[in-house]
C-alpha cells in the first residue's frame, strides 16, 4: 500500500464535546475526516436528541449538557454514538470505586464498540489520551492506520504532585481528596497509550515538559496549540465603561485551578474599586468558602453564558496549578482581555504583551501585575487588543493542518 499517494481520513475518537468539537470540525474543514466516535450525539431529529429534550424537562441542566453534544458545523459528517452502550456505562459508574477507575473501563468499553464497528475508509485514528485505549491503538496500527493520542493536560503524575502540595498548603479544602486506589493504574493506563500511539500532540510546552518529565521522548511529541472559534466571542470595546472594574474568571472553582490564590490576590484590593468574580461549579467546601473575602461566586452558567460573562469583565485572572491549555483563556483573550495566569495554564500568553505569567503562588506578583492593569486604561486597552490578536492567530483552519502535517509525517515514514 502506498501511504503517501492515499488521500488522508481521520478517525476521531473522543467522549463529550471536548474543545468544543475543534478536532473533527478542524479536519473535516480540510476535508480529512472520516468520521468521531463518541459517547452522545444530540443531532436534529435524532433519538438522542429527543431524550435530551425530554431529560430536560425533569432535569434541566443535565438535559442542556445532553442537548449541546451537538456541533452544527458537523452537519453531515458521520458521528457515530450509541444510546444502549452510554445507558449501559452510566449505570455501571455507581459500581466503581472512584472516577479514574471508571474511566478506564469505560475507555476499553468504548475501544472494543469501536473495534468491533471498524474504522470505515480511515487510514489513521486521531483520539484524546483518556478516551482512546491503548488496545485501540494497537488494533489500528495492526490494520495499517496511524494512531495518534492528543494529551489535554499535563501526565497524570504531574497532576498528583500539583495535587499533593495544595493539599499540604490548603488543608481544610475540599477537592483535595486523598490518593486514589487506582493512581498506579491511571498512570500505567497513561503511558500504554502513549507506547501505542505512532505520535503524542499536546497544546503547550507545559504539557510537553512534563511528558518528557516521565519517559517520552521529546521527538515523539508535537505541540499544536487548540483554537477557539473566534465568530463566538468577538472582541469587545470596554472603553466607555465607568465603576468598579472586574476581574474575572470561568472555570471550575478548585484547588487545582488555584482558588485559593485567587482569593487571596482579591484581599490586597478594594472591592468598591475592583470586583472579583468567578463564574464555574463549586468544588470547596464551606471552610474554603467562608475565606473567600470579596469575592463573589456564580456558580455554573450554561455554555452560551460564558461569552455575556466575559463581556462584562474588564481581566482575567487564572492561577491555575496544572492544565493543558485552558480553553477559558483563549476565550477571554480573544474578547480583548488582558490576562494574568500561571505559567502551568499552558496559556499562548505572551509576558508582557498579552498579559503577564506569575507563579500561581506568588500572591505579591499577581497583585502588582492586576493593580498595573486596573489603574492604566490605556495599557489594559492595548494589551486587550494584543491579546486578541494572538488568539485569532490560533484558527481551527491552522489547527487542522497542523494534526494533518503530525499525521502526514508519520506516514511518510512508515
Amino acid at each position: 500500500m502506498n501511504l503517501q499517494n492515499q488521500k488522508l481520513r481521520v478517525a476521531v475518537v473522543q467522549d463529550g464535546a471536548r474543545l468544543h468539537y475543534a478536532i473533527p470540525l478542524a479536519l473535516q474543514r480540510l476535508g480529512a475526516l472520516e468520521c468521531v466516535f463518541t459517547d452522545w450525539y444530540s443531532r436534529p431529529g435524532s433519538l438522542p436528541r429527543l431524550l435530551a429534550r425530554l431529560m430536560k424537562l425533569t432535569d434541566p441542566a443535565v438535559g442542556q449538557k445532553m442537548l449541546d453534544r451537538y456541533c452544527p458545523e458537523l452537519r453531515g459528517a458521520k458521528v457515530f454514538s450509541s444510546i444502549s452502550r452510554t445507558w449501559r456505562a452510566d449505570r455501571a459508574r455507581k459500581h466503581f470505586d472512584n472516577d479514574r477507575a471508571y474511566y478506564m473501563w469505560e475507555a476499553r468499553e468504548r475501544g472494543r464498540w469501536i473495534v468491533n464497528k471498524g474504522f470505515g475508509q480511515a487510514n489513521s485514528v486521531l483520539g484524546f489520551v483518556t478516551n482512546i485505549a491503548p488496545e485501540v491503538a494497537d488494533v489500528a496500527r495492526k490494520r495499517g492506520l496511524v494512531a495518534v493520542g492528543d494529551q489535554i493536560i499535563a501526565p497524570y503524575e504531574i497532576e498528583m504532585e500539583e495535587e499533593r502540595i495544595q493539599r499540604e498548603r490548603w488543608p481544610e479544602w475540599a477537592g483535595a481528596g486523598k490518593a486514589c486506589t487506582t493512581d498506579a493504574e491511571w498512570i500505567e493506563f497513561e503511558r500504554g497509550t502513549w507506547g501505542a500511539v505512532d505520535r503524542v500532540t499536546c497544546a503547550s510546552d507545559y504539557v510537553r515538559d512534563g511528558m518528557v518529565r516521565c519517559g517520552v521522548v521529546a521527538e515523539k511529541i508535537a505541540v499544536n496549540p487548540y483554537p477557539v472559534d473566534a465568530t463566538h466571542f468577538p472582541e469587545v470595546d470596554r472603553s466607555r465603561r465607568s465603576g468598579p472594574l472586574t476581574v474575572g474568571f470561568v472555570g471550575s472553582v478548585s484547588l487545582r485551578k488555584g482558588t485559593p490564590y485567587f482569593f487571596e490576590v482579591a484581599r490586597h484590593f478594594d472591592p468598591a474599586k475592583v470586583r472579583f468574580v468567578m463564574v464555574g461549579p463549586v468544588g470547596i467546601n464551606a471552610k474554603g468558602i467562608e475565606k473567600k473575602g470579596n469575592v463573589e461566586l456564580v456558580g455554573p452558567v450554561p455554555r452560551s453564558a460564558i461569552f455575556s460573562w466575559l463581556e462584562k469583565f474588564d481581566l482575567y485572572f487564572f492561577p491555575s496549578t496544572c492544565e493543558g491549555s485552558a480553553a477559558s483563556v483563549m476565550e477571554a483573550m480573544m474578547t480583548g482581555l488582558p490576562v494574568v495566569c500561571s505559567p502551568n495554564s499552558g496559556s499562548v500568553v505572551r509576558d508582557g504583551t498579552d498579559g503577564r505569567i506569575v507563579r500561581y503562588d506568588d500572591i505579591h506578583g499577581a497583585v502588582a501585575a492586576i493593580r498595573a492593569y486596573t489603574e492604566d486604561a490605556a495599557k489594559r486597552t492595548a494589551t486587550g487588543h494584543e491579546a486578541a490578536t494572538r488568539a485569532r492567530g490560533f484558527s481551527l483552519d491552522g489547527y487542522g493542518q497542523e494534526l494533518i502535517d503530525v499525521v502526514a509525517g508519520v506516514r511518510q515514514m512508515r
